[in-house]
């Protein structure tokens, strides 16, 4: 079950994602973040053939489930934001979250649901939550993007009914968070 060398390799892209993204060279940064999340992915496949302490699943398996769900979500967005940038406008604004907001429903539900994962899960709910609030407060685009709004308020909803489902169904089996 050894990741200590599969976190470097995921730290140093990280790091690497940063600078690509600061400086604006998009597609690096895609190429890196679909590493960075291709590495987490086995990180969190390895993590999930192991039963682990209240300790170790509080220090160990929860911030790796976290860190995947928030780099699964921000990959899409990347993505999406390179599609832009490469002139591939077939959609407005608006419609490409909505997408990018849909794909990152299916993988949340996935992920909780597939891999029993709920700290997966949360990471996704948390972005979710933090879109609408971004799309409702007078600071952010004060209610304006209505389908946004919805498709955040749907997804929020179906996450949290799958993160409760999945709590229900396992009363009698730890659930891997």
């Amino acid at each position: 079950m050894e990741i200590g060398y599969l976190f470097a390799a995921t730290s140093l892209a990280n790091v690497a994602w940063l600078f690509a993204w600061h400086y604006r060279m998009i597609f690096l940064s895609v190429l890196l973040l679909l590493a960075l999340l291709a590495g987490l992915a086995v990180i969190g496949s390895r993590l999930d053939k192991k039963e682990f302490s209240g300790k170790e699943w509080i220090f160990v398996k929860l911030p790796f489930s976290l860190y995947f769900g928030w780099v699964t979500v921000a990959a899409i967005a990347n993505v999406i934001v390179w599609l832009v940038s490469i002139g591939f406008t077939g959609f407005s604004n608006q419609t490409w979250t909505a997408i990018a907001m849909v794909l990152a429903l299916v993988a949340g539900v996935c992920g909780v649901v597939n891999r029993k994962n709920i700290g997966y899960g949360l990471a996704v709910l948390w972005a979710f939550a933090g879109i609408f609030m971004k799309h409702i407060s007078p600071d952010g685009f004060n209610g304006q993007y209505h389908v946004v709004i919805v498709v955040a308020v749907f997804s929020m909803i179906v996450l949290v009914l799958s993160i409760l489902f999945l709590s229900a169904a396992n009363r009698k089996h730890p659930i891997k968070l």
